[in-house]
């Protein structure tokens, strides 16, 4: 909120602690990380990567006390997922 109503710059790493980007990486590092984090992601079973976005987009999308209720069946189920999957 600070930034937002400041107007107040800030930068990468800045961005990366108050979670505005994911992670900071060296300039023309980028496309290596991609493809890293792409191929960390392609490791995990199909459905749990389905829910996990399912969530980030629901959440997105709704105020945030009905986030807590609606996020926590769908990681509910992409845990038991995983864990039957031995992962």
């Amino acid at each position: 909120m600070y930034y937002v109503l400041t107007s107040q710059n800030f930068d990468a790493e800045e961005a990366e602690r108050i979670g505005v980007v994911t992670k900071v990486v060296a300039e023309g590092e980028q496309l290596e990380e991609a493809l890293k984090i792409a191929g960390a992601i392609a490791k995990n079973p199909q459905l749990a990567v389905m829910a996990g976005k399912e969530a980030v987009n629901q959440q997105a999308e709704t105020p945030l006390i009905p986030r807590f209720k609606a996020g926590a069946p769908i990681i509910s189920r992409s845990v038991q997922y995983s864990r039957s999957e031995g992962r």
